[in-house]
């Protein structure tokens, strides 16, 4: 910023001085970085709360402060680990991004456990530097699998009881009903009209189950697509 042509730079050289805005900075967390860069180490505290260790947070992500802040970040994030929730709070997105940033990654996994687990309602960061994955991941738990589930379980049910395969479990050698018989009355009664009304994702994300039922099938049929002659006639000269 304050090198080639930015105006900061051209400011600079001309009148010796520039000013620049940091509006999005929060100031006493960039007064103790500025401290620890210029070796004021004495005005630099050892004990940080919550807030204040998520603003450094964001500072050190935003600036790639992650090496000259290290030994502070483990003071300040050690006197903190005791107060980490054990429940979902609102502090949880302010604790997944400090052990985010300061690569904690037990304790990273013990707060993303409560968001999956005990998260009731739409998850945001807002500005803080969380990949957006994570966010990603607890929507597609939150609003997905149960809904999936259920709606899996109960159209799951209704198809094998059609094919008078429930409650009863068939027997080899499995006669009375073709492969394509099967999937055809299969797929076609796997419409799932209350997903689309119920879940956020409608279905079509990676994780969602409903999907897979189609590429089973689709495996399934793939794998009955008829013999290739030519792999017996090898086998059979072989045999020769």
């Amino acid at each position: 910023m304050l090198e080639h042509r930015f105006g900061e730079s051209q400011t600079l050289r001309t009148v010796g001085s520039v000013e620049i805005p940091l509006p999005d900075d929060d100031p006493d967390a960039f007064l103790i970085i500025l401290n620890i860069i210029h070796g004021h180490l004495r005005q630099v505290p050892l004990q940080v709360d919550l807030q204040t260790l998520t603003q450094l947070a964001i500072l050190v992500d935003k600036y790639e402060l992650h090496e000259r802040i290290e030994v502070f970040a483990g003071f300040w994030f050690g006197n903190l680990i005791s107060t980490i929730p054990n429940c979902y709070t609102d502090d949880i997105p302010s604790w997944t991004c400090v052990c985010w940033v300061f690569n904690k990654p037990e304790e990273f996994k013990r707060v993303t456990r409560l968001i999956l687990r005990h998260g009731r309602g739409t998850l945001t960061f807002n500005e803080l530097p969380v990949p957006s994955f994570v966010a990603d991941d607890y929507l597609e738990n939150e609003h997905c699998n149960f809904e999936c589930d259920a709606l899996m379980v109960g159209a799951l049910t209704k198809r094998l009881r059609a094919f008078n395969i429930l409650p009863h479990r068939p027997k080899s050698p499995y006669t009375g009903l073709s492969l394509q018989d099967f999937t055809h009355r299969f797929r076609h009664g796997m419409y799932f009209p209350a997903a689309q009304r119920t879940s956020t994702f409608f279905y079509s994300h990676s994780k969602c189950a409903i999907p897979s039922i189609d590429r089973m099938l689709a495996e399934c049929e793939q794998l009955s697509d008829g013999l290739d002659m030519a792999d017996y006639k090898t086998a059979l000269t072989l045999a020769l």
